[in-house]
C-alpha cells in the first residue's frame, strides 16, 4: 500500500479493505495507522534478532547497535 500512497494519505478504509478485516476488528486491535507501523516494526525487530546466529569469539552482528537502529527507526514515526 505505501508503494502506492504516501502514509499521510493511507486512510483506515484503505488498511481494512486491503487486510479484508472488518472496521471494529482494525479498532479492537490499533488505536492509529501509526501503531500498525510500530507493531510491523516491532515484529520485524524481534525476527531479525531472534534469528541472528554469531559466535561469541567472532562477533559478525552487533545487537546492541541493530536494536538502536531500529529504536531510531521507530522514534522518527510520526506522532499519532
Amino acid at each position: 500500500m505505501l508503494r502506492k500512497k504516501a502514509f499521510s494519505e493511507i486512510t483506515v478504509t484503505d488498511i481494512v479493505r486491503e487486510a479484508d478485516v472488518a472496521r471494529a476488528s482494525y479498532y479492537r486491535n490499533f488505536d492509529s495507522k501509526e501503531q500498525i507501523i510500530e507493531a510491523a516494526m516491532d515484529d520485524l525487530r524481534d525476527q531479525l534478532l531472534g534469528d541472528v546466529d554469531y559466535d561469541d569469539d567472532e562477533q559478525i552482528f552487533d545487537r546492541e547497535n541493530a536494536r538502536a537502529g531500529f529504536e531510531k527507526a521507530q522514534r522518527s514515526l510520526p506522532e499519532k
